[in-house]
């Protein structure tokens, strides 16, 4: 995967620009011991280099790269277009009982890789679990797992965030699933 020019819009401190045409936000990343799960060469573990790139339609790219290398690669299942409606109870699981909350909020079961996913409360869980993002009026995301049917509802860690626009909700909760739901490992 390569890209034109440079705009570098949110790096951290000593984190080279990837280049591109498009608003990119980059950060450093150790995923869980499952990986994640590329287009182009299947799985890549370690410390990577994420990067979320914006164009002007509103379609996002989600690529990652070993640190300091030089290849992205395309996150398989995480592009999606910004600006879609976000309508309470939108994506709710037939039978999944809605976490009660005054915000709009969007559900879906996934299956993460064998590393499983890191919460605030408990730490990594795994199997089968439930991913609910809820978001209020001003853009605030807060992203939550539970195990498929518990009561008991965890943070993702360091998943909450806050959008320019609210209805942009129902993408940036598609664009999780798409990164964490990886049954095959």
């Amino acid at each position: 995967m390569t890209a034109p020019a440079t705009v570098g819009v949110g790096y951290p401190a000593g984190l080279d620009a990837k280049e591109t045409s498009m608003a990119e936000l980059c950060s450093k990343i150790t995923p869980a011991r499952g990986g994640v799960m590329t287009d182009e060469v299947g799985v890549i573990t370690g410390d990577l280099e994420l990067c979320t790139s914006c164009d002007a339609d509103g379609g996002v790219q989600v690529s990652v790269r070993y640190q300091g290398a030089g290849e992205w690669y395309a996150l398989s299942s995480a592009n999606c277009t910004l600006t879609a409606p976000a309508t309470v109870g939108v994506g709710y699981p037939a039978g999944l009982d809605a976490k009660e909350t005054s915000m709009a909020e969007l559900c879906s079961k996934i299956t993460p890789a064998r590393g499983g996913v890191m919460t605030d409360e408990v730490g990594v869980i795994t199997g089968d679990l439930e991913l609910c993002t809820s978001c209020d009026a001003d853009g605030g995301v807060q992203v939550s797992v539970r195990y498929q049917g518990a009561g008991e509802w965890y943070a993702l860690s360091s998943a909450n965030c806050t959008l320019h626009d609210a209805r942009d909700h129902e993408a940036v909760h598609q664009a999780l699933v798409g990164v964490l739901h990886r049954p095959e490992g």
